[in-house]
């Protein structure tokens, strides 16, 4: 019998992560197992053991991830022809159009989402671009959002110091959602973030 060599708690860590990874959408497999080979070869409770033996360790998280991969490739099929993801993607071009950039998948925490989506403003302001905020959700957003949990939208308006500001992006971004069949959660405060609730993450990748 085939004996692993990863504990069975690294294992089902690492399953967790393939899962929220390989059912966000974002990634592809090969780049799953690399980033989850890496965290366990600088995690100090598995270096040693992954330096004894790299190569089994790499075909031990490939396993998993191969695992997870195959039940999300069999069960796509069977979605929608239009998911609450097509729908969110939709969203997020029409509120391109008018002027809040929009960007899915962005770093991993709320402060990583909100530096690279003020750079990606100052970008296109810097070329011409008229903007009036942005929005926008990051990987730990996608974690939840895949287990259920529904999906947290980040946003920010370019004027952040003018009165109103806030409440005009952060309710344009609302009603959008609003209008597109989503149940929104917000209390129109800058501190809260909206709140799309029932949502199915189910993304195909591209």
């Amino acid at each position: 019998m085939f004996t692993r060599m990863l504990s069975a708690e690294t294992i089902e860590e690492l399953r967790t992560q393939a899962r929220h990874a390989i059912r966000g959408g974002y990634e592809e497999p090969s780049e799953i197992i690399d980033a989850l080979v890496e965290l366990i070869e600088y995690d100090p409770e598995t270096e040693e053991l992954v330096a004894s033996d790299r190569a089994r360790a790499v075909a031990e998280v490939s396993s998993i991830v191969r695992d997870e991969d195959s039940a999300y490739l069999a069960e796509a099929p069977t979605w929608p022809s239009e998911t609450d993801c097509d729908r969110i993607a939709a969203v997020f071009t029409d509120l391109e159009s008018r002027g809040i950039v929009a960007r899915e998948n962005v770093g991993y925490t709320l402060g990583d989402l909100n530096v690279e989506m003020s750079e990606t403003v100052a970008n296109l302001m810097k070329a011409g671009r008229t903007v009036r905020g942005w929005v926008g959700f990051h990987s730990q957003d996608v974690e939840r959002a895949v287990d259920g949990g529904g999906l947290f939208l980040g946003f920010a308006p370019v004027e952040a110091s003018r009165a109103g500001a806030w409440l005009e992006v952060g309710t344009d971004i609302v009603q959008t959602f609003q209008n597109a069949g989503f149940k929104v959660a917000w209390s129109g405060k800058a501190n809260q973030r909206p709140h799309l609730e029932s949502l199915e993450w189910r993304r195909r990748r591209h």
